[in-house]
């Protein structure tokens, strides 16, 4: 498993998803990061967003928007 897409455990026990940065999504499945930018202005991906400059994404979320979107899959971040 790549560390980007790993989880982490709180104390809890409860698990979070790996948050990952604009860059590293677009990386993860296969579009510039441009694209990302227009996804996010037109709320097609999820994403959370600690500032008025940073946003973070889940990757699985953002694979399952996609999905939904446009019925495609996006590229796994092995290939």
């Amino acid at each position: 498993m790549n560390n980007a897409q790993q989880t982490q455990a709180g104390a809890d026990g409860i698990v979070a998803p790996k948050l990952v940065k604009k860059k590293v999504l677009a990386e993860m499945i296969g579009v510039s990061p441009r694209t990302i930018d227009a996804w996010v202005a037109k709320r097609v991906i999820p994403y959370i967003a600690p500032g008025t400059r940073l946003h973070l994404f889940d990757p699985d979320a953002v694979r399952r928007a996609i999905i939904a979107k446009y019925q495609v899959e996006a590229r796994s971040a092995t290939g």
